[in-house]
């Protein structure tokens, strides 16, 4: 059962290695790598998941949100969260943080048209710290996230939060 699933730190050494490496001027792809093994061991693709890395958006080669999530639904990938990391140095930059929030935005908004999907899920990861969203398509409105307040939530200090939201986003689209 889901909500019996250890906790991300606990289940995955290489996110404590990589959670270790981040210091200002480490590389966005250590955040990814972070992020990348999070979203596996939440989303499993033996639970028909998908994990998608910088895929391009339909009609532009340009555009391309860092994360996508997908579970598979009548024989296709149907995309439900989106992810978009910043350096661990940006952690305090409120200019990268509203950076990040723009291009979910536009991800969101882009994806929800095309695929007609009501509702889809995002978050913002900047170095060590997430936040969470609740994207409508209807008004392009993005919210804070369902108990989130708007907060910011650390990936270790955090862990069981973080865990939890991504379980509630998991059972609002896979009806666990």
């Amino acid at each position: 059962m889901a909500d019996q699933l250890p906790n991300y730190w606990d289940a995955r050494a290489s996110i404590r290695i990589d959670y270790e490496s981040l210091v200002p001027g480490s590389s966005e792809s250590l955040v990814e790598g972070i992020w990348t093994d999070i979203l596996m061991h939440i989303f499993p693709f033996t639970s028909d998941f998908t994990l998608r890395v910088q895929p391009g958006l339909p009609g532009s080669s340009r555009r391309k949100p860092d994360m996508i999530v997908q579970r598979v639904q009548n024989g296709r990938n149907v995309p439900f969260l989106m992810v978009e990391n910043k350096r661990v140095e940006y952690e305090n930059w409120d200019s990268k943080w509203d950076e990040a929030v723009a291009q979910l935005i536009d991800y969101l908004s882009t994806v929800s048209q095309q695929e007609h999907i009501d509702t889809l899920y995002g978050a913002a990861a900047v170095g060590r710290h997430v936040r969470f969203y609740t994207f409508k398509r209807v008004g392009s409105e993005l919210r804070d996230f369902a108990g989130t307040h708007g907060d910011h939530f650390h990936v270790r200090h955090d862990r069981t939060l973080v865990q939890d939201f991504l379980l509630r986003i998991r059972h609002a689209v896979a009806g666990f």
